[in-house]
């Protein structure tokens, strides 16, 4: 039988719900929560392209004609089924459809564990780097 303090402790460290359990995980396993990370990334995009499209009133016919490619592929990437989209395939898209693609890329605001660097130096991303280049004249 286990004492109380065991049991007290176990029912502790026990998640309440589904989200303090997927927060946990995140916060122990950094591979799942890059993984977590990129699908959901992924998931917005192909959000935003079928609601750029369904507010322009297009089918996913008619915007497959307008790309030269065949309708199954606007699916696809709808549905979250398309390997690799390429950032050109999506400014083909945006375009298409009278929208932009905003690319950018920022540095995590959550603390992180330093990176090893190539030949095994470690380093640490705090923030934007800033180079300053003199320039001959």
């Amino acid at each position: 039988m286990k004492s109380r303090t065991v049991a007290a402790e176990e029912t502790k460290n026990r998640p309440t719900s589904v989200q303090e359990w997927i927060d946990r995980e995140l916060a122990r396993d950094p591979k799942f929560r890059r993984e977590v990370e990129e699908t959901l990334m992924g998931m917005r995009i192909e959000q935003d392209v079928a609601a750029l499209r369904e507010l322009r009133g297009v089918t996913q016919a008619q915007l497959a004609q307008m790309l030269g490619v065949k309708q199954p592929v606007i699916g696809r990437i709808e549905a979250g089924k398309a390997q690799n989209i390429g950032i050109r395939m999506l400014v083909r898209i945006a375009t298409a459809l009278g929208g932009q693609v905003h690319l950018s890329i920022k540095a995590d605001p959550r603390p992180r564990r330093p990176i090893v660097l190539q030949g095994g130096q470690r380093g640490d991303v705090r923030g934007p780097v800033e180079r300053k280049v003199k320039v001959a004249g």
